[in-house]
């Protein structure tokens, strides 16, 4: 993996479109092959970590600072990632230099993964979408406002 510091955010979000254009059209040519979201979820995840390719530094939580030593290398892309309202991103790719701890750090990209069938009972024509799109919408407005925050800190 390569360090962060060499890629651009454009080329972070680059290879993040070549990829889920990839993953889209192997979905259109056969949605079988991921028989649950899990599968599909899965199967972008490792995607994604092979083609952004990037780590970072993060910092360790006080909670596991006596046994490890901060911070942490790891891969920016991060599966079932917490968006910091009690729920999960099934994908997230961080922005480790707004990090003040390894499981806080914003997203600069929150993906949600829905599939379903109509035979499964449990499984409403929604699907939950309306209550993604609008914890995406909110989790923007928030990484928004902490960019200008951070921005304004720097040079104030």
């Amino acid at each position: 993996m390569s360090e962060l510091e060499s890629l651009s955010r454009e080329q972070i979000v680059g290879r993040f479109t070549k990829c889920l254009s990839i993953f889209f059209t192997q979905f259109t040519e056969n949605p079988f092959s991921f028989f649950y979201e899990e599968d599909a979820r899965a199967h972008l995840l490792v995607d994604l970590e092979k083609s952004i390719d990037a780590i970072s530094e993060f910092p360790v939580d006080n909670q596991f600072k006596a046994s490890i030593a901060s911070p942490v290398t790891s891969s920016i892309v991060k599966g079932e990632y917490p968006n910091g309202y009690g729920g999960r991103f099934d994908i997230a790719v961080l922005l480790p230099n707004l990090a003040h701890s390894f499981y806080a750090v914003p997203a600069s990209i929150g993906v949600e993964i829905k599939l379903g069938s109509e035979y499964i009972k449990s499984f409403s024509k929604c699907g939950g979408f309306k209550d993604d799109f609008s914890n995406l919408k909110l989790y923007h407005g928030t990484i928004e406002i902490t960019e200008r925050r951070n921005k304004w800190e720097k040079n104030n």
